[in-house]
């Protein structure tokens, strides 16, 4: 009987202990995503860098390992375009490759999660500003990640943004343009009106990022009345992030030029 109590209460021990882990895993986190969005939001390369080592420490606890190499993966990105800013396509080519090795980790980890294709997606763009030479290898490793995020979740915004800030920057003569574009950012903003991330720490973002790129979308068209509309989503996104810096800093002074 002594025998018995002792498994009882060793075993309440342990159940204890797990529970004490998943909530210790939970807030590390969740402190790490809001870190991690206040620096992307205000543009700061080293607050990133940083909240990546955060995700990094929570990586050893080996719980949900493919959720944090998501975030890993998205800091690389965000790190990469950052550099791409000021032409650095060494420190580009570096953390676009540490990002494709995360994010083909988590996928291999759980490969029906849509956000880590559509982080794939991104990445693969990425590809371009150093391989020049291979894009007909990026298209194709593209559309495969873009392929695995509409088979999982075909109503996943964040996959209708990237896609609509890709036909963007793309000719309309190569299928892309201003008003392909504006059609995928119509179907992220009814996904992102429609749908909840599975939990707090899982991926919210790109809301403000989708209100950017409409409006600059329809700067860019320039028909009647786009140029309203224009502001009317730069509005939307500084009600969600006042402090932006793709918003000031990027889409800002597109409007104000087109307004002169």
């Amino acid at each position: 009987m002594k025998k018995i109590k002792i498994i009882i209460t060793l075993c309440v021990l342990i159940f204890s202990a797990d529970l004490l882990r998943a909530d210790d895993f939970h807030e590390a986190m969740l402190d790490a995503k809001e870190k991690f969005e206040a620096a992307v939001n205000s543009g700061d390369e080293k607050e990133i860098i940083k909240v990546r080592g955060q995700f990094e420490r929570i990586r050893q606890l080996n719980k949900d390992v493919w959720l944090v190499d998501y975030w890993i993966a998205l800091s690389d990105y965000n790190i990469a375009m950052l550099a791409s800013r000021s032409q650095d396509t060494e420190k580009v080519k570096k953390y676009t490759q540490t990002g494709l090795e995360r994010i083909d980790g988590s996928i291999l980890q759980r490969y029906d999660f849509a956000d880590s294709y559509v982080v794939q997606m991104m990445l693969q763009f990425n590809r371009w500003m150093y391989e020049q030479d291979q894009m007909d290898a990026i298209i194709s490793a593209s559309q495969t990640a873009e392929t695995g995020a509409i088979e999982n979740d075909p109503k996943n915004p964040r996959l209708w943004l990237v896609k609509g800030i890709a036909q963007y920057y793309t000719p309309a003569a190569f299928g892309g343009g201003e008003a392909k574009a504006i059609e995928s950012f119509e179907k992220s903003e009814e996904y992102f009106n429609t749908t909840q991330p599975a939990s707090e720490i899982h991926p919210d973002w790109g809301e403000e990022m989708l209100y950017g790129f409409y409006a600059l979308a329809y700067i860019k068209r320039d028909k009647s009345g786009d140029l309203e509309k224009a502001k009317e989503y730069i509005d939307k996104a500084l009600v969600l992030s006042p402090e932006s810096q793709m918003i000031n800093g990027m889409v800002m002074p597109e409007y104000e030029k087109a307004m002169k």
